[in-house]
């Protein structure tokens, strides 16, 4: 790890702030119903446009958390077969 992003993490810290970003957990459980809900809906959309349409919604996740969403409640699409 870098020392200066040691020092800043302290320095948060100290102040009582926030040192790193929200885990994926709480982000995930206030759009994991928006997500189902698109998914469901347009079962042929990705993870992407899931993402913009929860955007959209006015939600604030990012596309790494809708994929982790999706995943974890088996709502992706089986890959398409390779072309030989």
């Amino acid at each position: 790890m870098p020392e200066r992003t040691w020092r800043r993490w302290l320095a948060r810290a100290a102040a009582g702030e926030q040192v790193r970003g929200p885990l994926v957990g709480p982000v995930a459980a206030t759009v994991q119903d928006e997500v189902t809900g698109h998914t469901q809906a347009h079962p042929a959309w990705g993870h992407r446009k899931v993402w913009a349409m929860t955007r959209y919604d006015g939600q604030q996740a990012s596309p790494e958390t809708v994929l982790w969403v999706m995943r974890r409640r088996g709502l992706l699409l089986a890959g398409l077969p390779s072309r030989s």
